[in-house]
C-alpha cells in the first residue's frame, strides 16, 4: 500500500466547484483509490488552516454561496 500525502490544494478540489480547477480528474482519481485500500492518504501538520484559509477565499471571493439557514 502506498502512503500519499494530500496537500489542501488537492483536498479543495473535492470540495469546490468545478469553475476554473486543473487537475481536478486526477484528484477525484486519487481519492477513489482510497476506500479501495489501494493508498492510505496522511496530511501534513498544516493542511487544515491551508484548507480553511483556501475555503475562506474562495467564499470571499463568491465562487461558492453565502447563504444563511
Amino acid at each position: 500500500m502506498n502512503l500519499i500525502v494530500v496537500d489542501a490544494s488537492v483536498a479543495a478540489k473535492w470540495l469546490l466547484p468545478a469553475k476554473g480547477e486543473t487537475l481536478r480528474d486526477e484528484a477525484f482519481r486519487l481519492a477513489r483509490r482510497y476506500p479501495k485500500g489501494e493508498i492510505r492518504l496522511v496530511v501534513p501538520d498544516l493542511f487544515w488552516a491551508e484548507l480553511a484559509n483556501l475555503l475562506g477565499k474562495t467564499v470571499r471571493q463568491s465562487a461558492v454561496g453565502t447563504e444563511r439557514y
